[in-house]
């Protein structure tokens, strides 16, 4: 690697009135929507946004309403399939949830992300990009919307579940015109075959999965010595609760080491690697060029991708294969 490929460390504040603000977010939106338009929460989707958009089978979540052919929600206790929990008069205060819909009407909201009846261009594209903290830091979360790369893509996607029973995601691959819809009725689906990121894959061969890929002999160990370095840096700043960071350590990986996903990490094996220089990506205002990808080892295993930009300088690391 280069010298002065790898980026200094930052400092990222993250106050707890900030954290606190962030944790009622939902019950904040519901109020703002009706302090505004002076509609609940349901009340201003119908209007805003389900009545326009022709979405007939799409509502609020609302026991008290016959639904015709909806869904039960379940969740797996142990061995036993047993019902979902039924959402609470709070939690249907909330402007981020209980949304009953149908693939149909998901496919009518789906395009109108890419026109102007409901947003303007501009619009769309501050809530198609990633946040920034304070320093700069790239965060990967725009207004509701992760943007990430994914197989030398960028993508825009959420997915959600919860414990009513349901899982559902959106992913979108704005540069080859891919887009994946899945809703399902089974709370922990979070992996295996309906990964958000399994399924594109699935559908389309220009979206590989890391670990289809057969690994490869590594054309430099001292990067990947190098890069191994990095990985334990960060779990070590983790692990001494030091709120520092280095910048490529985006919200995604701080996330992977928050909740001990790469405890016990010990070293990366090469796998392989994608040019991209004839055709780079943009991420994050960063050109990239290539992507490098590795297996780690530890008490469990990710899948990670380090992306550098056209000065062959680090600039981002990703989790990979959404594990």
């Amino acid at each position: 690697m280069e010298a002065g490929a790898i980026l200094n460390y930052r400092k990222f504040p993250f106050p707890q009135t900030l954290n606190r603000l962030l944790s009622s977010g939902p019950f904040n939106l519901g109020l703002i929507i009706k302090k505004i338009t002076g509609l609940t929460y349901a009340q201003f989707l119908e209007k805003r946004i389900f009545k326009p958009l022709g979405m007939t089978s799409t509502s609020v979540y609302d026991n008290t309403k016959i639904v015709p052919h909806r869904a039960a929600g379940y969740d797996w206790k142990d061995t036993v399939l047993q019902n979902g929990v039924v959402l609470s008069p709070a939690a249907k205060a909330r402007g981020d949830m209980g949304v009953i819909t149908s693939i149909p009407d998901m496919i009518k909201w789906d395009a109108a992300l890419k026109d102007d009846r409901l947003l303007s261009a501009e619009s769309r594209k501050q809530m198609f990009t990633s946040g920034t903290l304070s320093d700069s830091t790239y965060i990967g979360y725009g207004y509701g919307w992760i943007v990430a790369p994914h197989s030398g893509h960028l993508t825009i996607g959420h997915k959600g579940y919860f414990r009513t029973g349901f899982h559902s995601a959106i992913i979108l691959y704005p540069d080859i015109g891919l887009d994946v819809i899945y809703l399902c009725n089974q709370w922990n689906v979070s992996s295996g075959i309906l990964s958000p990121f399994i399924i594109p894959a699935l559908a389309d061969p220009r979206v590989k999965l890391v670990s289809s890929l057969q690994p490869k002999a590594d054309p430099d160990s001292k990067r990947t010595q190098e890069l191994t370095a990095i990985v334990k840096d960060g779990l070590n700043l983790a692990d001494n609760k030091v709120n520092l960071s280095k910048k490529y350590f985006i919200g995604f990986m701080r996330y992977l080491i928050r909740i001990g996903a790469l405890k016990g990490f010990t070293n990366l094996t090469y796998i392989d690697s994608m040019d991209l220089k004839n055709n780079p990506i943009t991420v994050y205002e960063q050109k990239i060029s290539k992507i490098i990808f590795y297996k780690t080892h530890g008490n469990a295993f990710q899948y990670l991708s380090f992306y550098f930009n056209d000065k062959n300088e680090l600039s981002f690391v990703f989790p990979d294969d959404d594990r």
